[in-house]
């Protein structure tokens, strides 16, 4: 359990076993800049989308990597008893391409493979007593590694593209909203280049200075609308990101 109060976790991880290579107290194997842990279940990668392409008929298309990395660790015993634990890493890397037509319906040209591969660290480990300690020693005994292989393929939809098209009518907005905001972003940066001078004040002036008073920098308004503005547009990424990435 996650006391937020505190920054810190207060029990052990109840998949503990699952992971019993790493501190039961971590968040997403000690690596939450790589892996997420929406529900409490285990880290998981999280779905890379390389590209979501407009196309001429208004659809669009997803194009997308979801890269999953299971470890798990063993013990074997010789018949010496020496000890050797073997560390496993399994990675499944799925590619899926998927379009989705202007009403928001997954439409039927869509392509999903998927490869595995692995690796395998075995550590010889050996026990020494020292005076009245006792001492682990683990030795590396090598590494073995498959190359991807294969695993399946059809016409599944990638998670991204699932996502999208079920909350469609979100996403175009969260989209419209992000273009509008770079767009105002960029407007503003624009007339600050243009207009970064001083006006008097004889006036109104038509590119946008204003009346009366000491003159004043219409670079002081774009002070105010590219923070605002940019911070919004943060948030709209931000949120896009959760919708297309939610498990």
């Amino acid at each position: 359990m996650y006391d937020p109060s505190l920054g810190r976790f207060t029990t052990i991880d109840p998949w503990a076993e699952k992971y019993n290579y790493q501190s039961p107290y971590l968040y997403a194997g000690n690596n939450p800049i790589r892996f997420t842990d929406y529900m409490g279940l285990g880290k998981e990668d999280e779905v890379k989308v390389n590209e979501i392409a407009n196309n001429d008929d208004g659809s669009i298309t997803v194009n997308e990597t979801n890269i999953n990395t299971e470890k798990n660790s063993t013990y074997t015993t010789d018949s010496e008893g020496n000890t050797y634990r073997h560390d496993k890493t399994t990675t499944t890397t799925t590619n899926a391409s998927t379009t989705i037509d202007k009403d928001g319906n997954i439409v039927e040209d869509k392509t999903t493979s998927s490869t595995t591969s692995s690796s395998e660290t075995v550590t010889y480990r050996e026990e020494r007593k020292t005076g009245t300690s006792d001492q682990v020693i683990d030795h590396y005994a090598g590494t073995t590694k498959t190359d991807p292989v294969p695993v399946s393929s059809g016409n599944s939809p990638g998670i991204a593209a699932t996502n999208i098209s079920n909350n469609f009518d979100e996403y175009k907005g969260l989209v419209n909203d992000i273009s509008q905001l770079q767009q105002k972003i960029a407007d503003a940066n624009q007339l600050v280049n243009e207009r970064s001078r001083t006006f008097n004040d004889n006036g109104p002036d038509p590119a946008g200075g204003y009346k009366g008073g000491q003159g004043i920098m219409i670079i002081k308004d774009t002070e105010i609308v590219i923070p605002r503005a940019t911070k919004q547009l943060k948030e709209k990424n931000k949120q896009l990101n959760k919708l297309i990435h939610s498990p």
